[in-house]
């Protein structure tokens, strides 16, 4: 909402002029954009979660074959 005073020539109030702007639609986009952002967050995570326990068993056993010989 957006009010402005509405003045004579003279400078004396008269009244004030207000505009008020319905939003509904561009709340109800943003909270779209919002809702599917999320989703991707949650598949991102699903997805790197995933990836970081299908790796972990190669990485473990790259670092124990590495360093295998090395310790008596």
């Amino acid at each position: 909402m957006s009010t402005s005073p509405l003045n004579k020539l003279t400078g004396e109030y008269i009244g004030a002029i207000s505009i008020m702007t319905d939003i509904t639609a561009r709340k109800g986009m943003e909270k779209s954009i919002m809702d599917a952002m999320i989703e991707k967050d949650k598949d991102f995570f699903f997805i790197m979660g995933n990836m970081v326990e299908a790796v972990k068993p190669l990485i473990q056993k790259e670092y124990v074959e590495d360093f295998q010989d090395k310790f008596t």
